[in-house]
């Protein structure tokens, strides 16, 4: 399959949602990651963030999961280059693989940061212990 380069901007944006839909279909730790951006962002309207500590979340939110995929697509192109065992291969797996887990580290500091407020945190479990439909 020969690949061209993309003759618009709007086959462009195509591509890579495209690629987004993909990943999110094919990779298990995007998914967990797209779905604890969820309860962050759910958590976040309990809190009275400022928008640079909004920007921060959401900065590292699309870092964790561009970082994600960045990861699984270095994964996929070593399959193909090298499909049997290298231990060249494993570093570069392993290496992307650790990015992702900074990413993710330095997220949850940030987030640490934000939201450990015991006060806010005790409103939030009385305010779903109130209604136990609001944990579905």
């Amino acid at each position: 399959m020969k690949m061209r380069k993309s003759d618009n901007i709007i086959n462009s944006f195509k591509y890579a949602i495209s690629g987004i839909f993909q990943a999110v279909a094919s990779e298990r730790n995007l998914r967990f990651h797209i779905a604890t951006a969820c309860f962050v962002l759910y958590f976040s309207r309990f809190y009275n963030l400022t928008n640079v500590e909004k920007a921060v979340i959401f900065l590292s939110i699309g870092i964790v999961i561009s970082m994600e995929m960045i990861n699984s697509s270095i994964e996929k192109v070593v399959d193909l280059c090298s499909p049997d065992y290298n231990v060249l291969a494993k570093h570069a797996k392993d290496m992307a693989a650790g990015a992702v887990l900074i990413s993710a580290i330095v997220s949850g500091v940030v987030g640490i940061f934000l939201y450990l407020k015991l006060d806010i945190i005790k409103y939030i479990i009385y305010y779903h212990i109130q209604s136990p439909i609001r944990l579905v």
